[in-house]
């Protein structure tokens, strides 16, 4: 598997620890990865999703979460704008898996 971490403004990402932005463009498509940051915005949830589905998508205030094929995600947003993840995908070679924040 091939991680790939397109960093902007500044931020360094880590996939294997914790990430630290609030929108999320993830997907796995041939075992290869892309994170990248859309923007950032004053936003203030937590929340842990804990899914085995085929297709899940959660809704809350402006944020929109969708998962497709198996994978587990848990987020948690503070209110100084600093987002901390925490992704584990368990992806096939033909499975897709798409994690996108949009406000």
């Amino acid at each position: 598997m091939i991680i790939t971490v397109a960093p902007i403004n500044g931020l360094k990402l880590n996939i294997i620890s914790m990430l630290t932005f609030l929108e999320i463009c993830a997907s796995n498509k041939q075992k290869k990865h892309k994170i990248k940051v859309i923007h950032h915005s004053n936003v203030g949830i937590t929340g842990t999703i804990r899914k085995n589905l085929q297709r899940a998508t959660i809704s809350y205030k402006h944020i929109q979460l969708h998962m497709e094929k198996n994978s587990f995600f848990k987020f948690s947003l503070s209110k100084n704008v600093s987002v901390k993840f925490e992704i584990w995908l368990a992806l096939l070679t033909k499975q897709v898996a798409t994690i996108c924040f949009i406000l």
